[in-house]
C-alpha cells in the first residue's frame, strides 16, 4: 500500500483490476470479441475509478494550484 494515501491505493488497485481483466483475454480473441468482452467489464471500472478521482478531484485542485503559485513565484 502507498503509506498514508488511501486514494492513491485505491487507484492503484481498480487500474490493477482493469490490468489483470485485459489479461484474461484470450490471445487467439478476434477484435469484435475483444471490443465485446471490454464492453461488458470496463464500464464498471472506469466508473469506479472516476468516482475516486471525482472525490480526491478538490485537494488535487489545491495542490495544484499551490504549484503553479511557486512556479509563478520562481519565475
Amino acid at each position: 500500500m502507498i503509506e498514508g494515501n488511501k486514494s492513491a491505493q485505491k487507484i492503484i488497485d481498480i487500474i490493477n483490476t482493469l490490468y489483470q481483466r485485459e489479461h484474461e483475454i484470450p490471445t487467439e480473441s478476434t477484435r469484435e470479441e475483444i471490443l465485446e468482452y471490454r464492453q461488458k467489464y470496463a464500464p464498471l471500472i472506469l466508473k469506479e475509478l472516476k468516482g475516486v478521482l471525482l472525490d480526491i478531484k478538490p485537494a488535487l485542485s489545491v495542490f495544484l494550484l499551490g504549484i503553479n503559485r511557486q512556479r509563478n513565484y520562481l519565475d
